[in-house]
């Protein structure tokens, strides 16, 4: 067994009992990548921040995210059309339900309206300073 394990293991248990979380911890590195391989490198706008935490974070927001679907799971809280962050479900198996939502009263001669909301340039509209400020705290 990994001689870390064990250490790890106590300080994850006890972020998520406390909820004290270490300025360290909250410390990241922020990252500009480009959105796409198109765009001009000297315009901030066509960047987008990537936020790289310390394992110890991502450790323990992995732990924490598993007891919270552990639990919804349990109590019978799952949201059964989500698709995001639940095992076997993707983009493809949403694509396969809108698609199923559509072709059903199709074939039945009824109408169907589809509304689609491009959401892709959302993240733009954020206030990075915001992320940049709570990343230095």
């Amino acid at each position: 067994m990994d001689p870390l394990l064990p250490v790890i293991t106590q300080v994850v248990n006890l972020l998520l009992t406390t909820g004290n979380v270490t300025l360290h911890l909250k410390q990241v590195i922020v990252i500009p990548k480009l959105k796409n391989d198109s765009l001009v490198y000297e315009l901030f706008p066509h960047f987008r921040p990537i936020f790289n935490l310390k394992l110890l974070s991502k450790v323990t927001e992995k732990a924490s995210a598993c007891q919270l679907i552990d639990y919804l799971n349990a109590q019978g809280l799952q949201e059964m059309l989500q698709s995001a962050y639940k095992v076997a479900h993707s983009t493809e198996t949403a694509l396969l339900k809108v698609q199923s939502d559509i072709l059903n009263p199709v074939d039945k001669q009824e109408n169907v309206l589809l509304l689609l909301l491009d959401l892709s340039a959302a993240f733009d509209t954020v206030d990075h300073t915001i992320h940049l400020r709570l990343g230095s705290t």
